[in-house]
């Protein structure tokens, strides 16, 4: 019973929920059966985990129906879970509908066109409008509701499609036009990003995309700042721009309320890594701007999915708030923002980020003693554990006969690895490279700077360019 399609839809609601789906089964209306309400009382027991090994279906059929022939009782058991699952089920959809507000409106509006309640249906249309507007989203969703809403009208039996209805004809043909090359430019944008993120991503050519891009440039679409976005991050999905960049900012930054919440984060995550590849190929000005929009998206709440902060993101801002010695703001984010972190992956990732602002603040045993708790969550937490060492090793003079070998073995790491961005692969490379020279120049007491020097600036893809500027200074 533990594996059941019954149970795994318990272990989806929140207490909250477990508390009135209970009240749902028990209202007559909605279910008489009392071997179902029977069934939803023993199993909410056993909640959140439901493992208890009293959820094994003998043991759940001979407490609810004792006495009986144990063929009879799992019958039952059998019949009392789907009829419990199938409530679960209409639960789920009505708690939905209450939430949803526009999905509720056009389940109405069906109700009230099969009932010929012309006067509530197009006053429940009316109230649909007003809605959908006082949103402020002009996004994809935004349009397609607007197609629905006036296809309903159109198709009404009350409408004129001969006369009165041409506008509402052309309505419906306006935002079908909008919904569909929102919706193009939207997944495009997410294609050709992803391109950019995963190794080897084979996606199929995007039909029709050029010809979509060029047709928001002429009117009506070319005034809306919803299709110039997406213009925008398609051009910079292709190829730096930093004057488009900034444009696209400026609309993220003001116009940010005309996207849905889905579509506004995937630009502004697009927005941080773009800025995060000019800042690795030597574009060291990108650094503040990756800042200002992660303290952006700290405010406006755009980082946190589902009342966690991804790891990922938590180690970037630390990476730059140590770069630019933001030292008190990262510590209180660190404290702040490391209990928004999956319980699984806080450990590792509190551990990398106080090992890297030791590294910054000079204190390298610390550092290393943080990074021996690390329990690595994928190979991206690897590099950055291994980059931090390597730092800790150069600076330390007890670890120098360990530092080449070090970096040997770092370099074969990211040269049998098959999943990391070949990007990325390149800027760690090139860290590992100019790491051996600056370490023979420091060695040799400046020895070989002025090549060290030349070939820091002919290098355009550098992970931690900060810290290799930083060094490379200090021996000048």
């Amino acid at each position: 019973m533990h594996k059941s399609q019954l149970i795994s839809l318990f272990k989806i609601l929140n207490k909250q929920e477990q508390t009135e789906f209970g009240r749902y089964v028990q209202t007559p209306f909605f279910n008489k059966n009392k071997q179902v309400i029977d069934l939803q009382k023993y199993i909410v027991r056993y909640q959140p985990d439901f493992e208890s090994k009293r959820l094994t279906k003998n043991i759940v059929a001979e407490k609810l129906y004792k006495g009986q022939p144990e063929k009879t009782q799992l019958r039952k058991l059998a019949y009392a879970m789907s009829d419990l699952k199938k409530l679960l089920e209409d639960y789920l959809v009505w708690r939905e509908s209450q939430q949803q507000a526009v999905d509720r409106d056009y389940l109405l509006l069906r109700c009230y066109e099969k009932r010929s309640a012309d006067v509530h249906f197009f006053q429940t249309v009316n109230k649909l409008r007003e809605r959908l507007e006082a949103s402020g989203q002009q996004d994809m969703n935004y349009y397609y509701h607007q197609f629905k809403l006036h296809h309903l009208i159109f198709t009404h039996k009350s409408t004129d499609r001969i006369s009165a209805s041409v506008n509402g004809l052309n309505d419906s043909m306006d935002n079908l036009d909008l919904f569909y090359f929102t919706a193009k430019m939207k997944y495009a944008c997410e294609l050709a990003n992803r391109q950019n993120i995963i190794a080897n991503d084979e996606t199929k050519p995007i039909l029709l995309i050029d010809e979509v891009v060029e047709l928001t440039k002429a009117a009506p679409f070319n005034e809306n700042e919803l299709f110039e976005a997406y213009r925008i991050y398609i051009h910079l999905c292709k190829q730096e721009d930093e004057g488009e960049y900034f444009r696209l900012k400026e609309i993220i930054f003001e116009k940010g309320k005309i996207f849905g919440s889905e579509e506004l984060k995937e630009i502004y995550f697009f927005l941080i890594n773009y800025c995060l590849d000019c800042y690795e190929s030597g574009k060291t000005h990108f650094l503040e701007q990756v800042f200002k929009l992660y303290q952006h998206g700290i405010a406006q709440n755009l980082l946190i999915e589902h009342g966690y902060l991804d790891h990922v993101d938590f180690n970037n801002i630390v990476n730059i708030g140590c770069n630019l010695k933001e030292f008190d703001w990262i510590d209180t984010f660190i404290t702040t923002y490391g209990a928004l972190l999956e319980e699984s992956i806080r450990p590792t990732a509190i551990a990398l980020a106080s090992a890297e602002v030791n590294v910054n603040k000079g204190d390298f045993e610390k550092a290393l003693s943080f990074l021996q708790e690390v329990e690595f969550n994928d190979d991206y937490d690897k590099l950055r554990c291994k980059a931090l060492q390597m730092m800790s090793y150069y600076e330390l003079d007890t670890y120098h006969m360990l530092l080449l070998d070090f970096l040997n073995a770092f370099g074969m790491f990211i040269k049998r690895n098959k999943t990391l961005v070949k990007e990325h692969k390149q800027a760690y490379q090139n860290l590992i490279k100019i790491t051996k020279k600056l370490f023979d120049v420091k060695q040799l007491r400046g020895q070989g700077l002025e090549d060290l020097t030349k070939l820091l600036a002919q290098t355009e893809r550098l992970a931690w360019r900060s810290w290799v500027k930083r060094k490379v200074a200090e021996l000048s």
